[in-house]
């Protein structure tokens, strides 16, 4: 049994617009005026079912059909003919039937009920119906429902199922094939589908294979793909679907084949915005008409080896521009590159056209700080020179020559940081320049300005020293020279003594370390410092003397020289200063680098050093003072041209004159040439050592926090190797401390007076 669904629409006018289907047969009830019906009708059915008709008279017409979808109107009249517009409610039967038998209709299904209203002039009513069956004949009556029953006249109608729903869509294309693509609605039957297509709209000879779509209601999606065209070409196609009911043929549209894949062509490619470190690739391409990508490849080699980042380019016949930015370059080094564009015909590019090989060449790192600095004088005939800028691991050289031209020049090999000069002639200017090794060219190019330096000799060295006992062609000469021209060193016997070779003393280094300080880049030792007003730590220079007087103010101001650190030159923990005792190579350059506030390097552990046993043991044993040579040799402080001496560290030696003399002119040369920051010692560089009471003392601020750490002495100890120490110290609420330690200072008209025993 079919299972139907009644729709109950809005009263409908007289005038109404006839929607007309194409899905069902072609009854010949369809669209017919209301029959007028005899009233011996009734009869026909009189107490069919238990009911009696009699009365009025119901009418009923089809007058749309759409698919599935029947549209009746009914009309409710008397004997007469003439509506009723009075309100009823009224049945409508829909039956199976293979015949038209009245009684089958009366006593058939109920599906549905309407409800005529009054003021309907015509008492015309709407009625939809869906969901017949394919391909079965109906037989449809209305009746009404009452103390009364009245039916219509019988309408027949055959629903037939409608021919697919066709829609064309759209093509992918390519150059000698396409795919077409559309979608189809089966109407619940079997539907087969093919496209027609051809190089006209009104000529579609060509059809792809006729394949099976779907089965069932709703849109479903189909393709079928077409080669063998011509590239270039327009094309005309169109989608056909059948199944029971028929063909239904979709719109017409159209696609044009591309045209034959060529390669893009390299129009230019070149380097710009070259530096040290980076560069920009610039190639230009024209596409051919084609999707594809760029590249460069590009390396320190003509086999190149490095890669940029691919830029893809739409379809095109322009000439396209494309920049790509490379860095991490090595500088003053040349490269190759080539520039890549390519396409394919899916668009991925697989196959590519190249430029020619080309090159560019990074820019230097500027030589500057040349040392000795330009127009120096007092150089030795055996001199190191250096520089600032160079590339770790390149070639260099200097040529230098009497001549300001460089002519008949003589030529001296060496690292990024420098080479030596030898056998030069005294009281000679010389000219010279650093010329860096060109791979690629296999030739030297000039890397810095020509810069000048005299010779010592011809006439003496400023200063009051006596450089007789020296030779002009040791390695001590032109550091010594240099001193003494600055008046670090003065001449006299323990007043700065130029004897080169023999033991340092503590006292020495106080006063040239001191010396060097204040007068880097022509400044003045000041007559007085911080420090002088502080006690002296040290019973031994407590007190101004003829026999200490020439190192007196530099040893305490390098006791209390901190720079903020806590780390002055010399230590506060020794049982006296003893200026006449020597010391080591290590403590004399750790006192050095603290006077210039140079830090050791404590971030890495590398040993410039290795094969020295002892500085092997230091690095293990105290990587504090270990970091000093570290650094100091990374700065090219430590090293001296002597070759057989200095190719070991030897921390523990004593330390010669002459090797102080060379550490201390290589710092304030690379000072004074900005490799070294200045120092520049101010008042704050100075540590203060604290009023020291029982105030004080009961806040917890102790000797350690002053100068006053000699109350714990060191008796005995060997760095990294023993440390052992012996300690004595004082309460201060019951000991008395030395007046010595707390003397009244005049400074600038202020009196500051250090009590042992203050307020509190």
């Amino acid at each position: 049994m079919l299972k139907k669904k009644l729709l109950l629409m809005s009263i409908l006018l007289t005038t109404f617009t006839v929607v007309y289907g194409q899905h069902y047969s072609a009854d010949p009830d369809v669209g017919t005026e209301f029959y007028d019906i005899s009233p011996s009708k009734k009869g026909d059915v009189h107490g069919t079912c238990g009911y009696t008709y009699t009365g009025g008279y119901v009418k009923l017409r089809l007058v749309s059909i759409s698919g599935t979808n029947l549209r009746f109107e009914t009309q409710l009249v008397n004997s007469n003919g003439n509506p009723i517009n009075t309100p009823s409610t009224m049945e409508f039967h829909i039956k199976e039937s293979r015949t038209s038998n009245v009684a089958s209709l009366v006593c058939g299904r109920d599906y549905g009920s309407i409800t005529f209203y009054a003021g309907n002039s015509t008492c015309v009513q709407t009625i939809n119906v869906s969901g017949f069956d394919s391909g079965t004949r109906y037989y449809c009556s209305i009746l009404k429902i009452g103390n009364v029953r009245y039916y219509s006249n019988t309408v027949s109608v055959t629903a037939s199922t409608p021919k697919p729903d066709v829609t064309t869509g759209d093509a992918i294309v390519g150059i000698d094939n396409a795919t077409l693509f559309g979608t189809i609605n089966p109407y619940g039957q079997e539907t087969y589908y093919s496209f027609q297509y051809g190089t006209s709209r009104y000529d579609m000879p060509n059809s792809t294979t006729i394949k099976y779509g779907a089965t069932g209601t709703g849109y479903f999606d189909v393709s079928s793909k077409i080669t063998g065209l011509e590239s270039g070409k327009t094309y005309y196609y169109k989608l056909l679907a059948s199944n029971s009911s028929g063909v239904t043929s979709g719109e017409i549209k159209s696609f044009t084949t591309e045209t034959p894949w060529e390669l893009p062509t390299i129009v230019s490619a070149y380097a710009t915005n070259i530096g040290q470190y980076t560069a920009t690739l610039v190639g230009s391409t024209n596409p051919n008409g084609h999707r594809g990508a760029c590249f460069f490849k590009y390396g320190m080699t003509k086999t190149l080896g490095q890669i940029t980042q691919g830029q893809n380019f739409n379809a095109s016949n322009d000439i396209l521009t494309f920049s790509f930015d490379i860095d991490k370059l090595v500088p003053n080094t040349t490269y190759y590159y080539r520039f890549y564009s390519g396409s394919a015909s899916d668009g991925n590019a697989v196959d590519y056209n190249q430029s020619e090989l080309r090159s560019f060449t990074t820019g230097d790192k500027p030589v500057t700080s040349p040392s000795p600095s330009d127009n120096a004088t007092g150089i030795s005939t055996y001199t190191d020179v250096s520089w600032s800028g160079g590339i770790e691991g390149e070639l260099y050289a200097v040529r230098y020559s009497e001549d300001s031209n460089l002519s008949n020049y003589r030529e001296s090999r060496g690292s990024h940081r420098g080479t030596s000069l030898r056998n030069e002639k005294n009281g000679t200017k010389y000219y010279w320049q650093v010329w860096k090794y060109n791979k690629s060219s296999a030739t030297y190019a000039p890397a810095s300005p020509i810069w000048s330096f005299t010779t010592i000799g011809g006439s003496e060295p400023s200063g009051d020293c006596d450089l007789s006992d020296i030779p002009t062609s040791s390695v001590y000469y032109e550091p010594t020279a240099f001193l003494c021209g600055r008046t670090v060193l003065s001449g006299s016997d323990e007043n700065g003594s130029v004897n080169v070779t023999g033991k340092l003393k503590r006292a020495h280094l106080a006063k040239i370390a001191f010396r060097g300080l204040y007068l880097l880049n022509g400044s003045q030792v000041p007559s007085n410092v911080p420090s002088d007003i502080y006690p002296s730590v040290y019973s031994d220079i407590a007190e101004l003397n003829s026999e200490n007087s020439y190192y007196y103010q530099a040893a305490r101001s390098l006791l209390y020289l901190e720079y903020g650190d806590g780390v002055s030159p010399f230590d506060r923990n020794r049982l006296n200063f003893n200026p006449k005792n020597t010391i080591t190579r290590v403590d004399v350059l750790k006192a050095l680098c603290e006077t210039f506030n140079i830090k050791p390097d404590l971030s890495s552990s590398n040993n410039p050093y290795p094969a020295d046993k002892d500085a092997v043991s230091l690095l293990e044993n105290n990587p504090t003072k270990f970091g000093y040579i570290r650094k100091a040799a990374a700065l090219g402080i430590i090293a001296t041209p002597s070759g057989g001496k200095n190719n070991t560290f030897r921390p523990y030696d004593e330390c010669l004159r002459g090797e102080a003399f060379i550490m201390l002119t290589n710092i304030m040369k690379k000072i004074e040439s900005g490799y070294i920051p200045a120092p520049n010692p101010t008042v704050n560089d100075y540590f203060e050592p604290l009023n020291i009471t029982t105030k004080t003392l009961s806040l917890g601020i102790g000797f350690q926090m002053g100068n006053f750490n000699h109350y714990t002495k060191t008796g005995f100890s060997l760095d990294g190797v023993v440390p052992l120490t012996f300690s004595h110290e004082y309460n201060s609420y019951n000991t008395t401390l030395p007046d010595a330690f707390f003397g009244s200072r005049e400074v600038k008209g202020k009196t500051e007076t250090y009590q042992p025993l203050g307020i509190g």
